[in-house]
């Protein structure tokens, strides 16, 4: 904050003062509200794997009447569905690499 200062002078010496505090500024409005943070620690913790065959148990059962004819069209329908459920997950695994755990339960479930 600025302060501005007076000047008295005398014979013996220059003296400064501070002056008045000038008025107060208008408030600005509020700006936009950020996006909603990460679970905290005291949500109930997700196994990764558990994601993931999650993922892959529903893009098999929302496609059963169109069943996938390769690997592609089942990777993309379960990405779409994990993260969809990431929304709502606290994967407190520090090693989770959700695209392989699918890409192996993907490759199990078609290749048996």
């Amino acid at each position: 904050m600025e302060e501005y200062f007076r000047i008295s002078r005398n014979p013996a010496n220059i003296s400064l003062t501070p002056g008045p505090q000038g008025p107060a500024g208008t408030d600005g409005s509020q700006g936009p509200q950020g996006k909603v943070g990460a679970a905290g620690a005291d949500a109930d913790c997700v196994a990764c794997a558990d994601v993931a065959n999650g993922a892959v148990d529903l893009a098999c059962l929302v496609m059963g009447e169109n069943i996938p004819t390769n690997y592609a069209d089942t990777q993309a329908a379960a990405t779409v569905i994990v993260n969809t459920l990431l929304i709502s997950t606290n994967i407190c695994e520090t090693d989770c690499d959700i695209g392989a755990e699918i890409d192996a339960l993907i490759n199990a479930k078609m290749n048996p």
